[in-house]
């Protein structure tokens, strides 16, 4: 999650040429590292915003300035007409609904304002399939994120939006959270067996992101999947397997009471509650793909065994 910040600093700006080049912001985290690679051995100039404090070494093609989504430095210097600005930071996971809009929502306006100042007319807006739900009412997360898609929308720059379903791979966040699921003393079922999902490698998603940049763009949303469909159940199933955990018994816990249990709760409890109301959306909606990104049908993809695989190259 981004932080909010009072100052910022940055280096001297590099010289622009008309080679096309990235604006990059989320590149220290977990996709973003990974994107990063991608980006470098394609030989793509990158310049990262990151926030101040967050060690970042930069790679021969990068150059790193300082500063936040609520504290922007001066982009003109290290922007043009070539660059695309691809958008990857944002608040995810538990965070309360005012942090959700203020970074993904106020967050990209001002990147998206900023980077037109300098010239950018071509935006690459990583969102997320959670945008896509039906029911978002205790989502926050997920309607910050269908909100930025509209400013990207509306921006008046060539757009590509990519929803990717499920990040998956050995030791990534998503990996972490179904991990607690399956680890405890007693299991817990929350709603129906036929949710579906199709996670997709963290580097198989991150070289989909780096294809995008030479374009051309679409001005269309697209969901980011990988290559095999599965029931949420099972996917917890096979972490389990992996992890050589024991079978355990499970408590089924009907959706509606304990979306409703956790509402009542959240405002006084929030530090301490493992999850939100909104955080069970995962266990109401398949997170599967519907437009999947053309460029994706002749990749050769990882499965599902290879997210999973304790060595996965990374």
């Amino acid at each position: 999650m981004l932080r909010q910040h009072d100052r910022w600093c940055s280096p001297l700006p590099h010289s622009l040429s008309h080679t096309q080049s990235v604006l990059l912001t989320g590149g220290t985290g977990y996709v973003g590292h990974s994107l990063r690679g991608s980006l470098a051995r394609k030989g793509t100039p990158v310049t990262l915003l990151v926030q101040p404090g967050v060690s970042c070494t930069p790679r021969p093609t990068e150059t790193v300035i300082t500063g936040t989504l609520s504290n922007l430095p001066d982009l003109r210097p290290y922007v043009s007409q070539e660059t695309v600005l691809l958008h990857l930071a944002g608040c995810t996971g538990k965070a309360r609904p005012h942090t959700f809009h203020s970074v993904n929502v106020d967050g990209t306006e001002r990147l998206l304002e900023a980077s037109q100042r300098g010239g950018v007319r071509r935006v690459i807006f990583v969102s997320s399939v959670a945008a896509r739900f039906p029911t978002q009412r205790d989502y926050p997360y997920a309607a910050s994120k269908r909100k930025a898609e509209a400013l990207v929308q509306r921006s008046g720059m060539e757009f590509d939006i990519i929803r990717p379903t499920i990040i998956m791979s050995h030791g990534s966040p998503a990996f972490l959270a179904f991990t607690k699921l399956v680890r405890g003393r007693i299991g817990f079922r929350f709603g129906s067996a036929k949710v579906m999902v199709q996670p997709i490698h963290v580097a198989d998603a991150a070289e989909a992101l780096a294809d995008l940049v030479p374009g051309p763009r679409t001005n269309r949303t697209w969901d980011l999947g990988g290559p095999e469909v599965t029931a949420l159940r099972e996917l917890l199933e096979r972490i389990r397997r992996t992890l050589g955990a024991r079978s355990v018994p499970t408590i089924p816990i009907p959706l509606r009471l304990a979306r409703g249990l956790l509402r009542l709760v959240e405002p006084i409890l929030f530090p301490i509650i493992p999850l939100t109301a909104g955080q069970l959306s995962v266990f109401m909606f398949d997170s599967t793909v519907q437009d999947p990104l053309p460029s994706m049908a002749a990749t050769k993809l990882r499965t599902i065994d290879q997210m999973l695989a304790p060595t996965d190259g990374l």
